[in-house]
């Protein structure tokens, strides 16, 4: 009785030692955010735009319905945002965001 105790213990400090060892081996979080290549604030507002010119926002995030990127009105909401962010609505847009000041 006394050995399979021992073995036991020795099996659950081993996991939590290695459980602890995994934990900590990850960088601490210092709360600053670090820079990332991506879009800027201006593309992400000028897309935002565009998104709620051409109607979809309308459509709820995430779909419930499964065939809802089937249905026609959803499917020429999207064609009308492609429309507008693959046209010079998107570059009208992206200047007008540009010149604000970010936070």
């Amino acid at each position: 009785m006394c050995t399979r105790f021992t073995l036991l213990t020795a099996a659950f400090l081993g996991v939590a030692g290695s459980a602890m060892a995994q934990g900590s081996a990850s960088p601490p979080l210092t709360g600053t955010p670090t820079a990332s290549p991506g879009l800027s604030r201006a593309e992400v507002l000028a897309d935002l735009a565009l998104w709620q010119r051409a109607g979809m926002t309308y459509w709820p995030a995430p779909p419930t319905d499964t065939d809802l990127r089937f249905m026609a009105d959803y499917q020429a909401a999207l064609a009308r945002y492609q429309q507008l962010h693959d046209g010079p609505a998107y570059q009208q847009a992206l200047a007008r965001y540009q010149g604000m000041p970010g936070k």
